[in-house]
């Protein structure tokens, strides 16, 4: 391998305590039937029936946190119903508050998807746009990296496969993970609490109930030589 692409390889990683985080109200969901919101697979099935396959993104951040690397996500709520109500797991948005029922967090990655007649890449640079936000003027911008991989949704449901089934020729969503290069310094703005996650947890689903897709992270990123930087003091 010569020097260039080894080069491209490097992942320059910054500690965790040199990013701002702050939490903003998320937009209302649509309102289903009953004036409850639709969870994801609902909207899901219901914009597949007017604008086809979804194209969406997922954006993966790294940080590191005593030297360890962690891989930036965010909670899932999954509402679990007991088995006096209507069976199965629902969105935590759109679960009422059963006695017995009880909630699952799962991690998922900051993500998105297109609308319209945009771009996956047009709608990934917008959610950037709308989460980090830089305040020095001597700080490079947030960079877009090496495309990851690909996830498929056959079926509206959660499972993800990482490949398309051959008998799958209608998939109900594609899901492309991005290398997200972040700045040394910079404000992290979501919806949801930012979650560090060490990288050797995300192999555990034992320990962190994953959404499909943040389990196989390691492997989707082992590629890269990671360089974790320090400030001078």
């Amino acid at each position: 391998m010569d020097g260039l692409s080894q080069q491209s390889k490097q992942w320059l990683v910054y500690p965790h305590d040199q990013y701002d985080t702050k939490t903003v109200p998320g937009r209302t969901n649509q309102q289903a039937a009953g004036g409850k919101p639709k969870n994801y697979l609902q909207q899901l099935a219901e914009d597949y029936q007017k604008t086809g396959m979804r194209k969406s993104f997922r954006c993966v951040l790294m940080v590191h946190k005593e030297r360890y690397l962690c891989a930036v996500c965010m909670p899932r709520k999954t509402q679990i119903v007991n088995s006096g109500g209507t069976g199965g797991a629902q969105d935590g948005n759109n679960a009422g508050n059963s006695p017995g029922n009880s909630t699952l967090v799962s991690l998922d990655l900051l993500g998105g998807h297109a609308v319209g007649s945009e771009t996956v890449l047009e709608a990934l640079k917008k959610k950037l746009q709308e989460t980090v936000y830089i305040r020095e003027d001597n700080i490079k911008p947030v960079e877009i990296g090496e495309s990851l991989g690909v996830f498929w949704r056959p079926n509206f449901d959660d499972l993800l496969t990482p490949i398309l089934p051959s008998h799958c020729s209608r998939p109900k969503e594609r899901i492309e993970l991005f290398q997200i290069k972040l700045p040394q310094r910079c404000e992290l703005i979501a919806t949801e609490k930012f979650d560090l996650v060490p990288l050797w947890e995300l192999n555990d689903a034992t320990r962190r109930p994953q959404d499909g897709i943040v389990e196989h992270l390691p492997q989707m990123i082992g590629r890269f030589h990671f360089c974790k930087m320090v400030e001078k003091t």
